[in-house]
């Protein structure tokens, strides 16, 4: 079930409606076994801010990727710029902008970007590791 989920999840990532409770009946299965199945990634709904938090670092990595911040945002369910920035910033430990410039940066500046990015990734291996913990 945990992976019928996370592929229903992947699919419907850019849908604006995507919540615990329309996966939940789109799976023909309770909200508390829904809950309970996605226990060790801190729930359904971090695990699916999370999903679209990825996607928002890799189209802002993207140096051909030129929407602004706000519409890479918005495309993946974050109204508000502000909310936004601070899910970004505290899911990986740097700014979207900071990912941003590292993506534009391009090969030039490949080992500067390389660091931003890892740190990047070094923040989500923590915080899975603290959630998990917890």
């Amino acid at each position: 079930m945990l992976e019928r989920a996370k592929r229903l999840i992947d699919r419907k990532i850019e849908a604006p409606d995507l919540s615990p409770g329309s996966l939940a009946e789109e799976l023909f299965v309770s909200r508390s076994r829904l809950y309970r199945a996605f226990e060790a990634f801190g729930g359904v709904s971090v695990y699916i801010r999370r999903q679209r938090l990825l996607r928002t670092r890799e189209a802002l990595a993207d140096a051909s990727d030129t929407r602004s911040i706000l519409r890479i945002a918005e495309q993946w369910g974050f109204a508000d710029a502000s909310v936004f920035s601070r899910a970004f910033r505290s899911e990986f430990g740097v700014s979207p902008s900071a990912v941003r410039r590292a993506g534009w940066m391009g090969g030039d500046h490949q080992r500067e970007r390389n660091a931003i990015v890892e740190r990047s990734q070094e923040a989500s291996l923590e915080q899975l590791l603290r959630q998990l913990r917890s």
